[in-house]
């Protein structure tokens, strides 16, 4: 009787284990932050033309675990409004390496999976302020609700 139990037990084992092995998990990746890009990278999207493609490391410079704060801001003399991310220090000095060790590249920025926009950095950036234009506003009020909870 305990060999039989034992047998039962043993093949009920071997077919969770079976079973587990089988499943296969879909993992969903999120991308947020900056981003270098890269001829090697993978193709994203803007999130206002997805005809328009550039390629990204999928490894973020920045994360948004850098981020002091986000917050709306308006341009004084277009009164458009645009996103303003303030990084804290260790941000700040990423962004400063990064931005002195690849002048001439672009740099994408994507929150909540959307490109956003991919400026390239002319000079070092040392103030640890990105700012992101030609947004829509309520994505950018969607995109401000969503890093404060």
């Amino acid at each position: 009787m305990n060999k039989n139990k034992l047998r039962i037990d043993l093949i009920i084992l071997v077919l969770l284990i079976l079973v587990s092995c089988s499943v296969k998990e879909k993992v969903v990746y999120q991308f947020n932050g900056i981003y270098l890009t890269s001829e090697n990278g993978i193709e994203y999207a803007y999130y206002t033309d997805k005809d328009k493609i550039i390629k990204i490391d999928t490894i973020p410079i920045i994360t948004t675990s850098d981020f002091e704060k986000i917050i709306k801001q308006y341009v004084t003399a277009t009164n458009e409004p645009e996103l303003c991310i303030q990084l804290n220090e260790i941000g700040t000095e990423k962004l400063r390496i990064t931005t002195k060790e690849n002048i001439g590249k672009r740099f994408a920025i994507i929150l909540n999976d959307k490109l956003l926009s991919a400026p390239k950095a002319y000079v070092e950036i040392p103030t640890g302020e990105i700012i992101a234009s030609r947004i829509d506003e309520k994505l950018i009020d969607k995109l401000i609700k969503y890093f404060k909870e």
